[in-house]
């Protein structure tokens, strides 16, 4: 499985088509403050490896996003695409999508993200059964599973705005910075629309604690093809 471990060391190091990158202008302390008031009735708790115990969802999304500034996109309609990860656990990211009026529509975090491309080796994945593969080497190796958590406060809010957590999820797989137009990234560029992560999407004012009441699962749309390139997430 050399192959797949090269893959696996590669570090985390638009709008729409044919338009070009910006980067956001929301910052940091905007970020922070935003994941504050946005899940101030999120009463979610969450466990893992990571943790000794049981924490509030607050505290992980806050977990995932310690870089000043953070990583971000910002696209032609004005929506925001920012993420980060975890010093020392990069496996542990946030992404946040804020809309053309810097209002923050959708919290998430993700936890295990494989990596399908080494820009190292400049060789991928190229087919389903090759990450397969992937995941049955993590496996052996004790790493958890991948897995999605989002938050809206409301389904309107995800049926709006999920496509662009989901590109930015594909850009993740490609471990961002790709050049998808070139033979070397091609075909992982096109396996990371076909993989298929668990994702959860959860109401930001979920009172429950274990997020067991109906009420705090919002359905997870339809996978639509998103324009915005996946060249457009830099890292």
């Amino acid at each position: 499985m050399k192959k797949v471990e090269n893959i696996e060391q590669s570090p985390s190091s638009g709008a729409e088509k044919n338009s070009g990158r910006k980067i956001s202008s929301i910052s940091f302390t905007k970020l922070i403050s935003s994941i504050e008031e946005f899940n101030k009735d999120n009463h979610l708790r969450i466990s893992g490896e990571a943790f000794s115990s049981n924490i509030p969802i607050i505290e992980r999304i806050y977990f995932g996003f310690q870089q000043d500034p953070p990583r971000s996109l910002k696209l032609e309609d004005g929506t925001h695409i920012l993420w980060g990860w975890q010093h020392g656990q990069p496996w542990f990211q946030s992404v946040a999508i804020f809309d053309g009026d810097n209002k923050p529509r959708i919290f998430g975090i993700a936890d295990n993200i494989p990596r399908i491309y080494s820009w190292r080796s400049k060789t991928g994945l190229k087919s389903i059964s090759d990450y397969y593969k992937l995941l049955e080497d993590r496996r052996s190796r004790f790493l958890g599973t991948p897995a999605v958590t989002l938050f809206a406060e409301s389904q309107e809010d995800i049926d709006r705005y999920y496509r662009f957590a989901a590109r930015w999820l594909e850009a993740n797989l490609v471990g961002f910075n790709s050049q998808c137009g070139s033979p070397a990234y091609a075909a992982s560029c096109a396996l990371a629309e076909e993989v298929k992560i668990p994702i959860v999407i959860r109401s930001s004012k979920c009172i429950s604690a274990e997020g067991r009441d109906p009420s705090c699962t919002l359905r997870v749309p339809e996978k639509t093809r998103s324009e915005v390139p996946l060249d457009m997430f830099k890292q």
